[in-house]
């Protein structure tokens, strides 16, 4: 599973904790992916791993490939992309350019 402490360190963490002090996490429940928000970026990312196939050997590979799937939604998917469905497409259609 590719966890917090791989994502690039380029986020912004400005969460709520509740009265416990337990951090106080939402996803929201919309196809669109906010390339800004670490935690919807990793859910992002682990679920495509695992359409893939990959989660069931993971390993130093699959990390680098999780990391590339950040890079390229971060710096090389366009704009106008938002949906989920059609990032997935995207990074299927443009794996092997970066």
């Amino acid at each position: 599973m590719f966890k917090k402490a791989d994502l690039s360190p380029d986020y912004d963490y400005n969460y709520h904790h509740n009265e416990s002090g337990a951090l106080i996490i939402q996803l929201p429940k919309t196809n669109v992916l906010n390339r800004n928000e670490p935690y919807e970026m990793l859910y992002f990312i682990n679920s495509f791993a695992k359409e893939k196939g990959w989660d069931k050997s993971w390993n130093r590979y699959t990390i680098q490939s999780c990391r590339k799937i950040e890079t390229m939604i971060k710096t090389k998917l366009p704009a106008n992309i938002d949906s989920k469905e059609k990032i997935k497409a995207w990074l299927i259609d443009n794996w092997d350019k970066y």
